[in-house]
């Protein structure tokens, strides 16, 4: 058996489906979007300032909204927080105004427009759809469906939302943490640590006997769907380590001979 691994560092999902590597254009060190993000994050005026002229990709109850294309393709939906109002239907006492604000950056794009992010779990997910044109769709699912940049911009999107969702209070003294208007850190109250989003590193293995590749799926996964072993890295866990365990706990119990790294 033929192994190759691919070690990444996971902040939303576990990894569901391979797709082809396509090539990484080299990023020149601090160039003009990097240093723009950066301040967008350190300054809390001048992201408020761009949150107003930005991009947000809604989500809903950590689910993207996608739009389908005149070709039949799907893309996620962006709106301009100064055109477009999908915010109009929300629940009672709800004010737009303070829903837009609880955006989380996500970065820029290349003609250096802030992008963001947000939420709507607390509106009525049919008046949402109906008003933007589009689904809210399962993360898992919408990779099947996007393409190029989007699929790690909707995923990126979704681990931003699902952290800030889950810290809202300091592990340390159980006080409310607060974040910055871009969203890219959270303070506690009490104390004044500051917490940022995680990363895990993942493994994702694909065992392949040459011409077949082995895949595997979970009760949870929809029908048809299958995926390459993955799984967590433990705390000094080497990668090779844990190739062989995925191998074996996973219900295979297989006897590698050769095992190859690709991508860390």
């Amino acid at each position: 058996m033929l192994i190759s691994v691919l070690c990444l560092y996971r902040s939303s999902v576990p990894v569901s489906c391979l797709q082809a590597a396509e090539p990484v254009q080299p990023i020149p060190l601090l160039s003009t979007s990097v240093r723009y993000v950066n301040g967008l994050k350190e300054d809390d005026s001048l992201c408020d300032a761009a949150l107003q002229s930005g991009r947000i990709l809604l989500f809903h109850r950590l689910s993207p909204l996608l739009q389908r294309t005149e070709r039949g393709t799907f893309r996620p939906a962006a709106f301009n927080s100064s055109g477009r109002e999908p915010l109009k239907h929300r629940t009672s006492g709800g004010e737009p105004q303070k829903q837009r604000t609880s955006a989380v950056l996500l970065g820029c794009s290349e003609q250096n427009q802030a992008e963001f992010c947000l939420d709507l779990g607390e509106l009525d997910q049919a008046a949402v759809e109906e008003e933007c044109e589009g689904n809210f769709v399962d993360l898992r699912k919408s990779f099947f469906l996007l393409t190029g940049a989007e699929a790690p911009l909707v995923s990126k999107g979704q681990a931003l939302l699902r952290w800030h969702q889950t810290s809202r209070f300091c592990s340390a003294t159980g006080q409310p943490t607060h974040r910055n208007q871009a969203g890219s850190q959270r303070v506690c109250s009490s104390t004044g640590t500051i917490y940022y989003p995680k990363m895990s590193p993942v493994v994702i293995v694909l065992v392949s006997d040459g011409k077949r590749c082995l895949l595997g799926r979970q009760a949870s996964f929809p029908r048809g769907m299958y995926s390459a072993l993955a799984g967590f890295c433990d705390m000094g866990q080497y990668v090779l380590n844990l190739t062989c365990r995925r191998t074996k706990s996973q219900h295979v119990d297989l006897h590698t001979s050769h095992i190859f790294s690709s991508v860390t």
